[in-house]
């Protein structure tokens, strides 16, 4: 279970996550729980912009990291308002 909050007033916003993961796999006729500290659920998207994402229920997928880094390759300079055509066509 993930705990994301989002405190936001005129002026700036803050995002704060828990860094804990588990992962659950079938193994023969059990569930098998995993879990992990330290996860990163919080993602800078631009080193000119103020702009971040956090993630959830995406332990265990490590292509949810690859688009983000392609992501914010790809965004590079683009102002925020314009973000969304890149997340599009990513």
């Amino acid at each position: 279970m993930t705990a994301e909050v989002c405190i936001m007033n005129r002026l700036a916003a803050v995002l704060a996550a828990d860094s804990a993961a588990t992962v659950s796999q079938w193994t023969g006729e059990k569930v098998e729980s995993r879990y992990f500290k330290g996860s990163n659920k919080i993602f800078q998207l631009s080193d000119h912009h103020p702009v971040g994402l956090m993630i959830f229920d995406s332990a265990g997928r490590a292509d949810d990291e690859v688009a983000l880094d392609l992501l914010t390759e790809k965004s590079g300079d683009v102002r925020p308002a314009e973000l969304a055509g890149q997340v599009l066509s990513t």
